[in-house]
Parts: structure tokens; C-alpha cells; sequence
């Protein structure tokens, strides 16, 4: 008697366990019933990237097949994506989607001629569309160091500089020149590489009030204790 309890209570334990597989995996009880993104207007990319990867998210799929880890790594993969998160709320079955974007600071032209923006933290990336008012940098060489140190001195430098700025120039040894319209004239400032920034700036500022560098047209604050006006 007891066998034939104990063999009852296995079966039913199966068709209780397969029962909770069907209804997790395969019914439409617990299913995609909404995909919620935020963090970027970019939606119906967002949407087509992770309907097109292997995780294949869609409504109607079960919520216990949604990869969240896969589809996590889709999203990274996409290069203007900064940081990105996907939760399942499994009562309301609701798929939440939450990415930043990279702020661009500048773009430089790859070899192919292809538009890379970089942000401050001298990471590139591309983006669907072409965005319009940012400064052009041109690069001696393609170094990854040179791409970080240039983007940090973007970062640090005030926003009159910004706004009037016309062009950068990172040489094969990372020496930083800019060209910067500044009440109407645009002067070169060579900032040599991407250390005691707000020193130079400093420096730079001084010189520019002095009536005697009026006519100057190239600022070298690279040596900061030493710098030359001509």
C-alpha cells in the first residue's frame, strides 16, 4: 500500500512539475505583454535589435525564455549605448528596457571617411543619424591613448572654448593643438598633452588679457611655467 501511495505521489509531483514548465515556457499565462524602453528616442532600433538577436524578444513570448542576460549583451553591443538594464516584471508582464546614450563630444573621420564621434571618455562610437555641431578632430595616427587624452581635454575645458571652437589636431605623439575663435579671433592654442589642464588654462587666460600679446595668434601653454605667444 505504501509503494502504490509513494508511486502516486511521484506521478503527481511530474505532472505537477511539467505542468509549471508548460505554464512558465510554452503557455501564454506568464507571456510578453508589454516592452517598455526609456533612456533614448532611438525605439524602434532598440526594439529591431533585440527582436533580431538570439534572444528574439517579442510580445507574446513566455517570460521565463526572455534571455535577460543575452539580450543585456545585444545592447551593449550596440556602440552608442553607454550602460544598459532589462528586468522582467513577471505579474504584469512587462519587459523594462532602460539604456543611456553616449554623449558626443567631437567626431573624426576613419579612414573610409566614416563620421566616429568620441565621448568624454574617449570611447567611439557611431550613431544612425549624422549629428551636426560638434568640432572635428584629425588624428596623426589611430591610438587608443590619443582618442582618451584628447576627449579628457574636451572635458576639462571651459565652454567659450567649446563654443568657438573650429578644429583639433592630435599629433603622433599626442601633442594637442586647437584652433579656437575667441571674441571674433581665432587663435591656436597648443596644449601639448592632456595634464594640468586648468593650469594652463590659467595661463592662457593671462596672457590673452596682456595688451602686449593683442596681436598674438598662437598660444603654447604646453610647458605651463614656460609658455610663448607669437
Amino acid at each position: 500500500m505504501r509503494s502504490r501511495r509513494g508511486a502516486l505521489a511521484a506521478l503527481i509531483g511530474v505532472a505537477l512539475l511539467g505542468g509549471a514548465i508548460y505554464v512558465l515556457g510554452w503557455s501564454n499565462i506568464l507571456s510578453v505583454k508589454k516592452i517598455e524602453v526609456s533612456g533614448t528616442s532611438r525605439l524602434g532600433i532598440i526594439q529591431e535589435s533585440l527582436a533580431a538577436s538570439s534572444g528574439h524578444l517579442a510580445v507574446g513570448k513566455p517570460m521565463a525564455r526572455v534571455n535577460v542576460r543575452v539580450l543585456n549583451r545585444t545592447l551593449s553591443d550596440i556602440s552608442w549605448v553607454a550602460t544598459e538594464s532589462v528586468r522582467r516584471n513577471w505579474r504584469a508582464g512587462i519587459v523594462r528596457i532602460e539604456v543611456t546614450e553616449r554623449t558626443p563630444i567631437a567626431y573624426f573621420a576613419t579612414g573610409t571617411g566614416q563620421r566616429t564621434y568620441l565621448d568624454e571618455n574617449g570611447i567611439q562610437f557611431q550613431t544612425p543619424e549624422l549629428l551636426q555641431k560638434l568640432p572635428r578632430i584629425t588624428f596623426a595616427s589611430s591610438d587608443d591613448q590619443a582618442k582618451k587624452s584628447v576627449a579628457r581635454l574636451l572635458s576639462l575645458v571651459p565652454a567659450d572654448f567649446i563654443l568657438g571652437l573650429q578644429g583639433v589636431h592630435v599629433s603622433s605623439s599626442g601633442f594637442i593643438e586647437m584652433q579656437v575663435s575667441l571674441t571674433g579671433k581665432v587663435l591656436n592654442i597648443r596644449w601639448g598633452n592632456d595634464q594640468d589642464v586648468a593650469t594652463k588654462i590659467k595661463v592662457f587666460r593671462a596672457l590673452y588679457a596682456l595688451p602686449e600679446n593683442g596681436k598674438a595668434t598662437t598660444y603654447d601653454v604646453s610647458a605651463p611655467t614656460a609658455p610663448i605667444t607669437k
